[in-house]
């Protein structure tokens, strides 16, 4: 992996961003423009971009990618699929639903249904208000890729669907659903890559955040506290997923510490932390 990957992973944008304008700039004067590796350092600098909240940027930096691997490498070759996802996901990110929407129906009418487009195509109608709609592509997507050969329900595409499906449920308000496929794909990121791993990271965060707005704080904290010490771990004290997710921590104790005495706060992560290693997914 790329030492701009492995600042990635860390959540150091800033730190990637030097490194792959470099990269760019070093490519493009060597390379040119329409090399393949040079393409394919655009990108990456969109992601960044994108990251780093350059929405517009990130936007400009896909579309003119995705012309350009039009144009070199053919409309139906994976990159340039590829890059009519990200671009479709810059689109997202705007708000911009229906110019998304048209991109990813231009991936399925090619035939290449990937998880991207899928997801994307999915995330279009939920922001166009077709609520229902959004969550049965969800649906058909989570049941593919777990009847799929090789797949199954603990597979990374599986868990990427459903977590996406838990997701679209908890934004619709159908909590009692979408409540267990959270607790689901967490323990099953838990399980297989274990905690610390941004993708576990998130999936907890995700649970702890549902906790939360049901108003279990107690149990919110836990979850935040165990991705903290974690990340603490893994990514050191000055990680910018480290500082989020002590934030979240001190902000939900926060919120415990405004309705109950400290010792009471106390007591209810104890018995918060038992519930918490007792949920069966």
């Amino acid at each position: 992996m790329s030492l701009s990957k492995v600042l990635q992973e860390l959540n150091a944008f800033s730190d990637a961003e030097v490194i792959v304008k470099e990269v760019l700039n070093v490519r493009k004067r060597m390379l040119g423009p329409d090399h393949p590796d040079t393409m394919d350092s655009v990108c990456n600098m969109a992601s960044i971009q994108g990251a780093l909240g350059n929405l517009e940027e990130a936007a400009k930096m896909n579309r003119e990618n995705w012309d350009r691997r039009r144009r070199v490498l053919g409309p139906q070759h994976p990159q340039t699929v590829t890059s009519v996802g990200n671009l479709a996901c810059s689109l997202n990110d705007m708000e911009q639903f229906e110019e998304a929407a048209d991109i990813s129906l231009q991936v399925l009418e090619a035939g290449h249904l990937t998880l991207m487009s899928k997801n994307n195509l999915a995330w279009n109608k939920y922001g166009l208000g077709q609520h229902e709609e959004a969550v049965e592509l969800l649906r058909r997507a989570v049941m593919a890729s777990d009847e799929a050969a090789g797949l199954g329900p603990r597979h990374p595409e599986t868990l990427a669907n459903t977590s996406q499906l838990a997701t679209m449920l908890w934004q619709s308000g159908k909590h009692s659903e979408a409540f267990p496929l959270l607790c689901q794909v967490a323990t099953a990121y838990m399980h297989t890559i274990g905690l610390g791993h941004p993708a576990t990271n998130d999936s907890m965060s995700k649970l702890a955040r549902a906790l939360k707005e049901s108003g279990e704080l107690a149990e919110a904290a836990v979850i935040y506290s165990q991705i903290f010490e974690a990340c603490l771990v893994f990514w050191g004290p000055t990680n910018n997923a480290t500082l989020g997710f002590k934030s979240l921590l001190t902000n939900t104790l926060k919120d415990m510490g405004e309705s109950a005495p400290a010792a009471d706060v106390e007591q209810q992560l104890l018995m918060a932390g038992s519930r918490v290693r007792g949920l069966s997914c």
